[in-house]
């Protein structure tokens, strides 16, 4: 009898080593995994007047987060991109979406080209999009303002976003 509760003492000694074992290994599977995780924070933090996004992650071409934001006026959204084939925004690019009738100026963000686009779409939406690529992402931040706003309204969502733009880290 004290045979058998031998065996079972080391039987439970035994699973307790297991489990502490197990354990171990999948806590540092979780933390070599961490590093390469996606953040659901949004990689610029626009300011408490927009409130919570919408996160939706996706994989077309290139693995992509985007944030969604929301007021009655306008949405900012907010993506970043994996890009190993992006580069740097150039003249070129500038050249080629003003070509087209729109409008685009180069500029530099943190001594990074970036690239803002202006465009009014048929559907009653003025868009003001950011893109910049950094620190191997293609980052895109884009404000659609209703045209039906009052130009006051319109004014200061684009200063916030712009101050968004200025103060970002990307």
């Amino acid at each position: 009898m004290l045979y058998d509760g031998d065996r079972l003492m080391f039987f439970s000694a035994h699973t307790d080593i297991s489990r502490k074992l197990l354990l171990i290994i999948t806590l540092s599977a979780l933390v070599l995994y961490l590093p390469f995780a996606y953040s659901q924070t949004p990689p610029v933090q626009p300011g408490q007047e927009w409130g919570q996004p919408a996160y939706q992650e996706y994989t077309t071409i290139n693995k992509t987060q985007q944030w969604r934001y929301t007021q009655n006026a306008a949405t900012l959204i907010i993506s970043k991109a994996e890009c190993k084939t992006c580069k740097p925004v150039s003249m070129n690019n500038v050249n080629d979406y003003s070509n087209n009738g729109n409008t685009a100026l180069l500029m530099m963000h943190n001594q990074t080209p970036a690239m803002l686009r202006f465009y009014a779409s048929p559907k009653g939406v003025n868009f003001r999009i950011f893109s910049i690529f950094s620190k191997g992402y293609q980052f895109e931040l884009q404000l659609g303002i209703n045209s039906s706003s009052s130009s006051n309204e319109s004014f200061v969502i684009e200063q916030r976003f712009y101050k968004l733009i200025k103060n970002s880290n990307l």
